[in-house]
């Protein structure tokens, strides 16, 4: 689906000017309607070009949300801005999906990082792609368990070229060898779109 169709474009962060037509925008507060399990209402910061009308709005901002009540891309079937509804994308680093499809992405990736990873050899039966994935982890929040216990949380990424292949979050302690090959080999079979399968070189 091409970029111009979408009404409300979610990005991965801030712009100032509209990516369709180079025109700056206007950000203010407006009224956002998400459709999940149930309808929720929220007044927050959008970006609107006055050239062509489409909003813009942030996904970090839409992930509190999503939090708020346990839901994830998947439970949201739609969304309204100013009282109107509007067709939906995600840019996700240049490759722009239709909401429906992120929501799709979403509920793969959770069924996928549920299932053991692939073993070594089905790693390597992979399709060698020529490109080098860099993996990095660090500490990232503190996490607070159904005790009310508060532990530091580490973030680990597997990041090719311009996308974040798998990302994984664990608290207490950092990631130890196993758990990161284990996350690399995600990375190869199950990767976050828009990346493919496949093994760097």
């Amino acid at each position: 689906m091409e970029l111009q169709s979408f009404d409300l474009l979610w990005l991965p962060d801030p712009i100032e000017r509209c990516p369709r037509d180079d025109t700056p925008l206007n950000i203010h507060d407006a009224p956002l309607d998400v459709e999940g399990p149930h309808a929720e209402r929220y007044v927050t910061e959008m970006a609107r070009c006055p050239s062509c009308g489409r909003w813009h709005g942030l996904l970090p901002v839409l992930y509190e949300i999503m939090d708020d009540f346990g839901w994830d891309a998947s439970d949201i079937s739609g969304f309204a801005v100013d009282d109107e509804a509007v067709t939906a994308g995600v840019d996700l680093q240049g490759a722009t999906i239709p909401w429906a499809t992120f929501g799709e992405q979403t509920q793969a990736m959770r069924e996928a990082s549920s299932q053991p990873p692939p073993s070594e050899e089905e790693f390597r039966a992979l399709d060698q792609v020529p490109a080098t994935w860099e993996v990095r982890q660090a500490p990232a929040t503190w996490i607070e368990d159904e005790s009310g216990a508060v532990d530091l949380g580490y973030v680990a990424v597997v990041h090719g070229p311009a996308v974040a292949r798998s990302t994984d979050i664990r608290a207490g302690n950092p990631f130890d060898a196993r758990q990161l090959s284990e996350l690399i080999r995600r990375a190869g079979a199950t990767p976050h779109p828009p990346a493919e399968a496949g093994r760097p070189r």
